[in-house]
């Protein structure tokens, strides 16, 4: 009875109702067609039960308000079109699993690459190379287009946690193993084995890795950054891996829905200026908080041209870091430090 209740009187139980079926037919169309139901499907949701979109616009009006002049009404089509962009880049993710592999071929060689010449920089270079990926576009897309952008005599890595979507991946490997085009290895990060193997193949083998770089706390030990003017905290491994040993690290993301879009892979540069100083934070950060805010930066900057694209609007709580908080930590580690210093 309880369960009942719960159902009749929650919104979020009519829109997946009417979000499987939709989507169920819609898979069978084609794929221009899909994505149009999907889309009118979304509007039909937002309309019924527009307290779907709830999280989503808390989350939006919380990092983007300034950016949005504090408008409500900005703010909420900016939720809008998130809802509307998770419809749509569901059913497409879906579709790809049924495509063929010749025209998933054709898909990935007109994707478009921004950035390139700053990847055929740090290729160059030799060495390791750590790409700080942020969950953008299509994960299935994005892993695959790397493998063909990296020399084959160069190892594509993938540092994936227990919680990662692995049916993506999945299918990544196997493109890339159909269409021959080099090796591609994926690391758990959480168990010590794989952790183990990926150090001492960052010594001797000097692969491309590639590591998400926008995740949440609940991914291991966290650093304060600051996004959209508020403190968030972002698990920080990986940085403090790459700037540990020294790995250079450019920001690797895609954007665009498959069968919509020309999805797009994009790569962007670090810049190496001293960041500003913000108030009730130590003046001296160190090299992995200020590497990491340099990436956050970047992420910033995305989300501002297309914040519909990135996947965790629906996650955004485990992000929050109350600014009492970390400045409680600040004056604890400046009450102790010796006075004269």
């Amino acid at each position: 009875m309880t369960l009942m209740r719960l159902f009749l009187f929650n919104a979020f139980s009519y829109a997946f109702f009417i979000r499987r079926i939709v989507r169920r037919v819609a898979l069978g169309q084609s794929p221009e067609r899909c994505i149009k139901m999907m889309r009118a499907c979304a509007a039909v949701c937002l309309r019924l039960c527009p307290a779907i979109r709830y999280s989503i616009e808390i989350s939006v009006k919380h990092m983007m308000s300034a950016h949005l002049n504090h408008d409500p009404l900005r703010i909420r089509q900016v939720a809008n079109g998130i809802v509307r962009e998770l419809f749509e880049a569901e059913a497409a993710g879906l579709m790809l699993k049924s495509r063929s592999l010749a025209s998933m071929k054709d898909m990935v060689d007109h994707m478009e690459c921004a950035g390139e010449p700053a990847l055929r920089e740090a290729l160059a270079r030799g060495g390791p190379l750590m790409l700080a990926g942020l969950h953008f576009g299509n994960l299935m897309l994005f892993v695959t287009k790397l493998r063909f952008l990296i020399p084959d005599d160069r190892k594509l890595m993938v540092v994936m946690h227990k919680d990662a979507p692995g049916a993506f991946f999945d299918d990544a490997i196997r493109l890339v193993n159909e269409y021959g085009a080099g090796e591609v290895e994926f690391i758990d990060i959480e168990q010590r084995v794989h952790l183990r193997r990926l150090v001492v193949s960052l010594r001797r083998e000097q692969p491309v890795f590639l590591l998400f770089s926008d995740l949440h706390g609940r991914f291991g030990k966290t650093n304060p950054c600051r996004l959209g003017g508020r403190w968030v905290r972002l698990a920080g491994g990986g940085v403090k891996l790459a700037v540990e040993n020294e790995i250079p690290l450019l920001v690797a993301y895609a954007t665009g829905v498959p069968f919509r879009d020309r999805c797009t892979v994009n790569f962007v540069e670090l810049e190496h200026k001293a960041p500003a100083r913000i108030l009730g934070v130590d003046e001296e950060r160190s090299p992995v908080l200020t590497m990491h805010q340099r990436i956050v930066d970047r992420l910033e900057e995305a989300l501002m041209r297309q914040p519909e694209q990135w996947h965790f609007w629906e996650h955004f709580t485990p992000y929050l870091m109350p600014s009492p908080l970390l400045e409680t930590s600040t004056r604890a580690r400046t009450q102790r430090a010796p006075h004269g210093t």
